[in-house]
């Protein structure tokens, strides 16, 4: 008796590979999005951390291809309102943009102007979406993100 040739060519073993490892993952059990949610905030502190976590203040070096170097970005976030300031600094630029009470400034090298409703609106998205807001508001359970859990449609996490 003979036993089954396995591949020798290289594509036969990553195919092999390939069907094994679904195999595997397929005998997993699915991981609910509650159970995914309860993990990642695990991951990052834990649900009672981010459930009183309600303004975050970020700052962080960033690099654009558009600007030659790097700049410091500064954020200030409440996770209560729509009410944000960012700053992105370096020794050639200077952009400031704040939202609050529905309205906004945005500031370009000393120059100030009023954000547009449509620049608002945009903001406001932002912050709705924002990552550090999104974690809080699993933390908290405030059903906005529980849906999206128990229906499989937030992104971040499916």
């Amino acid at each position: 008796m003979t036993s089954p040739a396995l591949p020798r060519s290289s594509f036969g073993k990553r195919l092999l590979f390939a069907v094994l490892a679904l195999g595997l993952l397929a005998s997993l059990p699915a991981e609910t999005g509650p159970e995914r949610a309860e993990r990642l905030l695990s991951a990052l502190g834990g649900r009672e951390a981010w459930a009183k976590v309600k303004f975050v203040h970020v700052e962080a070096v960033h690099d654009q291809l558009s600007l030659r170097d790097p700049f410091t970005n500064r954020i200030w976030n409440d996770f209560s309102q729509p009410r944000v300031r960012i700053e992105a600094r370096n020794d050639a630029i200077d952009r400031r943009r704040v939202i609050a009470d529905g309205v906004g400034k945005y500031g370009r090298d000393g120059v100030v102007r009023d954000l547009t409703a449509e620049e608002v609106a945009s903001e406001t998205k932002w912050w709705e979406a924002n990552i550090y807001r999104t974690l809080h508001r699993l933390a908290v359970g405030d059903g906005v993100a529980g849906h999206a859990m128990d229906h499989g449609d937030a992104g971040i996490i499916g």
